[in-house]
């Protein structure tokens, strides 16, 4: 009789751990799904992008300045950053620190 009861709760802890670890997988891709913060101009042309890859850890992005006239693309970064939120390795790493690219010239 004991040793069923110590089957079903080691079961029922099995469970509880599996799906502790399905939702904090689930809520770091949506994290990255909705921390891709883009800031639009009256022109329609984005001027900053914040890249997080796999989530956003949170805190301050690092600032990193790109420019238009040597050829730099915010939107080669934006595609960048979303084919490395899809990588199946992201379900199994930690959050990346934000980095916001802006243009400077």
């Amino acid at each position: 009789m004991a040793s069923k009861k110590v089957f079903y709760a080691t079961v029922i802890l099995i469970f509880v751990v599996a799906g502790g670890v399905s939702i904090y997988l689930f809520s770091k891709q949506v994290d990255s799904q909705f921390s891709q913060i883009s800031n639009y101009s009256s022109g329609g042309f984005s001027q900053y992008y914040i890249a997080c890859g796999c989530g956003c850890c949170g805190g301050a992005a690092k600032e990193v300045c790109i420019y238009n006239s040597k050829g730099d693309s915010l939107q080669a970064i934006m595609e960048e950053d979303q084919k490395a939120a899809q990588n199946p390795k992201c379900a199994f790493m930690e959050c990346n620190n934000p980095v916001k690219y802006v243009y400077c010239d």
